[in-house]
């Protein structure tokens, strides 16, 4: 019976056999048990190919002169082209062993096991051969597999369900294994849903079926798309893995396709991340960064578009009533060049550990209401500055501009920390440290160029009045508070 299962595999070549883990792992055995050389007395005649409607395939191999219909596949579908079975080297009627054969397998798969089963039959030799060849075999027996799930797998998703993502299994398996599968990684199973079923439904009913359900057992490739597409209707971002020929529209589909390094290449081209470690945590720690990225670049969105939203308010409320430039346009862009490399260390900033237990998505419309607010509400400021600058001080242009570069530099690095979380800044959410060192060298540089030779070129004032310095250390402690 082994060697007949190894003559249903892929091709052969060399000492190596392409196919499946469950070819790989005959092909194995077989080398092991010096079954191989058996193979040399077999030559192929013809292959009916599998498919997921009948569950199996066949082959027509010549040995000794005979011509010999072999097949492979799932053991309810086997067993119902059956007429005989093999017991003590003689043909019995199968009528007489088919349930104790249907209890077998029904205990082997309550235990987890994988389970193929092997028929045969002789043939007469012509060109070709169908499926209608398929029928009138002989039972020759069970090959069982074991896949135990990785030992990780029940920590991987039980992390993952405390970040808010739910795992459904998907598999060609029965319902029976998946259920072994499931007790053994301890995910709870609402209900399994069998392919059988979902061929029934229409697209609607597997969308209601979809969010009810954790497993769906015997499913072919078509259905196992039909699953991701419902699961997109409903609103849902979904991740798929998988490593299988069959799994490649599935991870296609997906929002992220998911395969191994270890997988076929059609999955692996069709999959967005191939993973190179065989550590399902890598999972849920991928969706944690994914999350702190996520949140960083939600971070640069908003103090981007709020401090320059704001900053442009103010310098055209400030155009109708002062007779000179605010700023120069040199010294304007010198700050956007400061600011925008405090900026940079942004991705290595921390992010608040409830921002990442739950996934977010981009809402173009919070990001609006948040500039149109807190632009004009941050230009407060900046005319209060013009207001001492213009009615305390009496300053020049020159002076004027000097203050409001420094004030409106320091406001913008402020807005930095008080954006960056919902937490109170400083005390209750630690920014990085690379950001926080950055900002202050900067903050320390672009206090003090104005008053250097760079300053004078820049057309800056190159003395300030010490009051100022009080004013707008006064602003920035508002302005905290008031976020």
């Amino acid at each position: 019976m082994l060697e007949y299962s190894l003559i249903c595999n892929s091709a052969i070549v060399g000492e190596k056999i392409s196919g499946n883990p469950m070819d790989v792992a005959i092909w194995e055995y077989a080398k092991a048990n010096a079954v191989e050389e058996k193979l040399k007395l077999y030559s192929n005649v013809d292959e009916i190919p599998f498919d997921y409607q009948r569950r199996m395939m066949s082959v027509v191999v010549k040995y000794n002169g005979n011509f010999v219909f072999i097949t492979k596949g799932a053991p309810e579908s086997v067993l119902s082209k059956c007429k005989y079975a093999k017991v003590d080297g003689k043909d019995e009627p199968i009528d007489t062993k088919l349930t104790s054969m249907n209890d077998k397998f029904v205990k082997l798969s309550e235990l987890g096991y994988r389970v193929l089963a092997i028929a045969c039959k002789d043939v007469e030799p012509k060109i070709s051969y169908s499926l209608e060849d398929e029928a009138d075999l002989t039972f020759l027996g069970f090959l069982t597999f074991t896949d135990p799930p990785k030992s990780d797998a029940h920590q991987a998703i039980e992390k993952m369900r405390g970040m808010g993502v739910d795992v459904k299994i998907l598999t060609g398996d029965n319902e029976l294994v998946a259920r072994k599968i499931c007790d053994d990684i301890k995910v709870t199973v609402k209900k399994i849903v069998s392919g059988s079923e979902l061929s029934q439904m229409s697209f609607d009913q597997i969308k209601v079926a979809v969010e009810d359900a954790t497993v769906f057992a015997r499913i072919t490739p078509e259905q196992k798309l039909d699953i991701i597409k419902a699961l997109k209707a409903n609103k849902h971002t979904v991740g798929f893995m998988g490593d299988g020929v069959n799994d490649a529209p599935a991870l296609y589909e997906a929002d992220v396709g998911i395969s191994v390094d270890t997988a076929v290449d059609v999955s692996k081209d069709a999959a967005d991340i191939v993973l190179l470690e065989k550590d399902l945590l890598v999972l849920s720690d991928g969706i944690g960064e994914g999350r702190k990225i996520f949140g960083n670049t939600i971070k640069y969105v908003l103090i981007g578009t709020s401090s320059n939203f704001g900053n442009m308010f103010s310098a055209a409320a400030a155009f109708v009533f002062l007779p000179f430039l605010p700023m120069l346009p040199m010294q304007i862009l010198f700050m956007n060049l400061l600011y925008d490399i405090s900026n940079m260390t942004l991705p290595t900033d921390n992010v608040d550990e409830e921002y990442t237990k739950w996934p977010k998505k981009w809402d173009i419309g919070f990001v609006r209401k948040f500039t149109l607010f807190f632009g004009p509400f941050s230009s407060l400021y900046d005319f209060l500055t013009f207001g001492i600058m213009l009615f305390i001080f009496g300053a020049s242009p020159a002076l004027f501009q000097s203050g409001w570069f420094i004030e409106s530099f320091w406001t913008e690095v402020l807005v930095i920390f008080v954006i960056r979380t919902r937490r109170v800044p400083f005390f209750k959410s630690r920014p990085g440290k690379w950001l926080s060192l950055l900002v202050i060298i900067l903050v320390a540089f672009g206090t003090i160029v104005p008053f250097t030779p760079l300053g004078s070129f820049l057309g800056f004032a190159t003395t300030m009045p010490i009051q100022y310095w009080g004013t707008i250390g006064t602003d920035g402690c508002h302005l905290s508070v008031a976020r």
